[in-house]
């Protein structure tokens, strides 16, 4: 008996096997990217705060357009909301500051 590659790949689906592996691939990119996200914000949070501190006006909001200037141009708005990009802020605020 001969067994081609796609009657093993239906073998597979119908198994569940190959569905069980497709979704756990699926959750692992979703992971990686979503931590890949985080690394970027937590990046730009601390390049936001230098940002302004060298200028003049209200620094969590000029720290927080250059955060959603950065979103935009990386085509990552609305992943993340302005609470969020605040707290992210704060945290690497005292995180350099606590340096």
């Amino acid at each position: 008996m001969k067994v081609s590659i796609l009657d093993l790949l239906e073998f597979l689906w119908w198994s569940g096997i190959l569905t069980t592996l497709s979704w756990r691939a699926n959750e692992f990119i979703k992971s990686h990217t979503k931590n890949k996200n985080l690394l970027l914000l937590n990046t730009w949070a601390a390049q936001a705060i230098t940002f302004a501190e060298n200028n003049a006006g209200n620094n969590m909001d000029l720290a927080t357009t250059f955060i959603q200037k950065r979103l935009a141009a990386n085509n990552l708005q609305g992943r993340f909301s302005n609470q969020q990009i605040e707290a992210v802020i704060l945290q690497a605020n005292k995180a350099i500051k606590g340096e």
